[in-house]
C-alpha cells in the first residue's frame, strides 16, 4: 500500500492538479454555445490543418476548436467542455454534429472491427456477455486507447456510477522514477499485446513486437498501456509476464488509482471531454443503468488521428493501421468487439 504521508507523491500530485486538472475546463456561456451548435448544424466543414492559428478567426466554432486542439496537443493535454445544451437535439442529429465537431481537428478512425467512427459507449452485455470494455458496465482498468486524441460526449448519465477517471502519464513516470527507479526499465521494454480477436486477416493475433508502456521520441514522453491485452498475450503464449514487468505494472496501477494521481469527474449531459491519448491513462467506474432503455447511460466517442500531432515510436502499435497504430482498428464485416478468455 502507498504511504498516506508520502511527500514525493503529494508534491507531484499538487503540481498535476495545479497545471492540468484545475485548468482543463472551458465553460461556454449561453450565447457562445448557441453559436457553436448553430454553425455545426449548418454544416461548417473547414478542417483544422495546424496552420489556422495564423489566419483570421471567422467564427465561434473556429475559435473553440483552435483552443481545444492547441490545449490537447501542446498544453495540459485535456479539455472538459461545458455549457452546451443538447436537450432539444435528437440522438441521430446529435451524433452527426459531434462527429462533425471532432472531424475539424482530425480524421475519425475505426474504434473496433465494427468500423464505428462514432462509437456508442453503452452497456451491451444483455446481448453479448463478453462485449469489450466500452460495451459493458464493469469498472475498467486504467488504460490508453489507440488514436492521437479521444473525444467523449455525455448523452445520458447512468443511474449510479460511470464516473470518468484520469491519471497523468508524466506524473506517474516521475513518481516511479523517484520511488521505484528499478521498475522503469521493464516499463520501457514492455511486452507483446494480444489483439483480442480484432486482428485483420493475415495478421497475427499477438503483436510481433513488445509494446512499451513508457516511450520517448523527440524528447516527448508517451504512454501506451492495456493491461488485459498484455496478460492475454502471455496466457495465449503459455507463459507468464516477466516478474519485474508484473511488479512494475502492478505498481503503475496502484499509483494510477490512488488519490494522489487519480482525477475523477462525473460528466453531465452535454459535457464533452477531449484528451491526448499519449499523456493520460483513463478508465471509468462501474455503473448501474436505468431500467428504462431510453434513459440508459450513453456516451458518444470519437477516436481522432491528427496531422502533425506528435511523433511516436512504431512499437506503440497494437493494431497495424497507421503509424504507431494511430489509424484505429481494421473494420471486418460481421464481427463484433468481444473476447472470452478467462485469464
Amino acid at each position: 500500500m502507498l504511504s498516506e504521508e508520502n511527500e514525493i507523491f503529494k508534491s507531484i500530485s499538487e503540481r498535476s492538479n495545479k497545471e492540468i486538472y484545475s485548468q482543463c475546463v472551458i465553460q461556454l456561456d449561453e450565447y457562445r454555445a448557441r453559436k457553436v451548435m448553430s454553425e455545426l448544424s449548418n454544416g461548417f466543414t473547414q478542417s483544422f490543418d495546424g496552420k489556422m492559428g495564423h489566419k483570421p478567426v471567422e467564427s465561434e466554432l473556429r475559435k473553440l476548436i483552435t483552443e481545444i486542439y492547441e490545449r490537447v496537443k501542446s498544453g495540459n493535454g485535456i479539455v472538459l467542455l461545458k455549457g452546451i445544451s443538447i436537450t432539444e437535439i435528437n440522438e441521430i442529429e446529435l451524433g452527426e454534429r459531434f462527429l462533425r465537431l471532432c472531424s475539424l481537428m482530425g480524421k475519425p478512425v475505426s474504434q473496433s472491427v465494427m468500423g464505428d467512427t462514432l462509437g456508442r459507449v453503452e452497456d451491451m452485455t444483455h446481448i453479448d456477455p463478453d462485449a469489450r470494455g466500452y460495451r459493458n458496465r464493469e469498472e475498467l482498468f486504467m488504460h490508453t486507447d489507440q488514436p492521437d486524441m479521444v473525444c467523449m460526449l455525455c448523452v445520458r448519465q447512468a443511474k449510479h456510477g460511470g464516473d470518468s477517471k484520469f491519471a497523468s502519464a508524466v506524473a506517474l513516470h516521475e513518481a516511479i522514477k523517484q520511488t521505484r527507479l528499478d521498475l522503469l526499465s521493464a516499463l520501457y521494454t514492455g511486452y507483446p499485446y494480444h489483439r483480442l480477436n480484432e486482428h485483420p486477416p493475415g495478421a497475427s493475433e499477438i503483436t510481433e513486437h513488445n509494446v512499451p508502456v513508457f516511450s520517448e521520441y523527440n524528447g516527448e514522453l508517451s504512454i501506451r498501456y492495456l493491461r488485459f491485452n498484455m496478460f492475454a498475450a502471455a496466457f495465449a503464449r503459455n507463459e507468464k509476464v516477466p516478474p519485474l514487468l508484473q511488479k512494475a505494472v502492478n505498481y503503475l496501477d496502484e499509483l494510477a488509482t490512488s488519490h494522489y494521481f487519480c482525477w475523477i469527474t462525473s460528466l453531465e449531459k452535454g459535457d464533452i471531454l477531449f484528451f491526448n491519448n499519449y499523456l493520460f491513462l483513463h478508465s471509468r467506474t462501474a455503473f448501474e443503468d436505468n431500467e428504462d432503455p431510453v434513459k440508459k447511460r450513453l456516451m458518444y466517442r470519437v477516436w481522432l488521428a491528427c496531422d502533425n500531432f506528435r511523433s511516436i515510436r512504431s512499437e506503440l502499435a497494437v493494431h497495424p493501421e497507421g503509424a504507431g497504430g494511430r489509424g484505429g482498428i481494421t473494420p471486418q464485416h460481421g464481427k463484433r468487439p468481444r473476447f472470452d478468455y478467462d485469464l
